[in-house]
């Protein structure tokens, strides 16, 4: 046998984890907030699409590390409580070769709030000013969801939660590892041969994990997030946007409802907010007359303006 993770093992680590995500699941609320700055409206709007993003694109990437050290500060409490050499190996080895960031991994993001008009969200995803706020149906959303494999997962800020996550990764990943190695022990390969296999299998399943974890001090966000793992065919449809500090991946996904037709671009909006502005009236006029333009059924979507008062800085 190689060092090549197989098929088969690889389909192991996927069971435990999408298994650890049915643990983090709970019911959705009817509606869910996507916060985006005006030009992220009218992409949205134009295209009928949502754009999912790499992690490592998100605007905050401190939560990613943060989930990458809970994970590791568990493999950090194993040292003491196992006595399995081969363990101890994986160990050592994760001690000696820091983990990659994720800035080549295929999750991509697109996050909600059950927050529906918040001023600390206005100020991070709506640029302070002209941000708006727009309200998804999630249950004519969860077709398409599905179809585009996709998983809706609420974000977690429970420190008690975070440790009992890491704490499972650690001791399946031990069990994962110890196991391969039992199977190739006698096959010619070297223990380093399949630590370095096992770590690039383990991580890219195991990158699924890092999404539902956040900082408690982020918990007032009562943040969702749509999952998506980067498939051969959706390479194509990447879309490409040069920020300030790098340039940024995306995945448009199209969320039409069910009953729609496949080439209406209709997505199920409950309500678009228009955020805190000095002139929030026109724009709520130009958005309503932009919802008519692309033919949603009069009358169209509510279009409301933000209660929270503008602020210039």
């Amino acid at each position: 046998m190689s060092a090549t993770v197989t098929s088969a093992e690889r389909s192991q680590y996927r069971g435990f984890v999408e298994n650890q995500i049915q643990l983090l699941a709970k019911p959705s609320p009817a509606i869910l907030w996507h916060y985006t700055t005006g030009d992220g409206l009218i992409k949205i709007i134009q295209t009928g699409s949502l754009f999912s993003t790499q992690i490592s694109c998100a605007n905050d990437t401190s939560e990613f590390s943060y989930a990458r050290d809970n994970i590791l500060a568990a493999f950090k409490r194993k040292r003491s409580t196992i006595g399995n050499q081969d363990a101890f190996a994986l160990l050592n080895y994760i001690d000696a070769y820091s983990f990659p960031d994720t800035s080549t991994s295929e999750w991509f993001i697109t996050c909600f709030s059950e927050n529906r008009d918040d001023l600390s969200q206005w100020r991070a995803y709506g640029s302070g000013e002209n941000g708006y706020s727009i309200g998804f149906n999630i249950s004519a959303m969860m077709p398409k969801i599905i179809s585009n494999k996709c998983s809706l997962v609420p974000v977690h800020y429970d420190l008690t939660t975070h440790t009992r996550l890491a704490d499972a990764v650690a001791n399946a990943t031990l069990q994962f590892f110890v196991q391969g190695w039992e199977s190739r022990r006698s096959s010619g390969i070297t223990m380093d041969q399949w630590a370095l296999s096992f770590k690039a299998a383990w991580i890219d399943e195991m990158t699924y994990l890092v999404p539902p974890m956040k900082h408690p001090g982020f918990a007032p966000e009562c943040e969702w997030r749509i999952i998506h793992r980067l498939q051969t065919e959706d390479v194509d449809q990447m879309v490409y946007l040069q920020k300030q500090t790098l340039m940024s991946r995306h995945l448009p996904l199209k969320y039409g409802p069910a009953d729609a037709s496949a080439n209406s671009g209709l997505l199920p909006l409950n309500e678009i907010i228009v955020g805190p502005g000095r002139r929030k009236e026109v724009s709520r006029i130009s958005v309503t007359d932009l919802l008519r333009t692309k033919k949603y059924p009069e009358p169209v979507i509510s279009v409301t303006m933000s209660g929270i008062p503008y602020q210039q800085v």
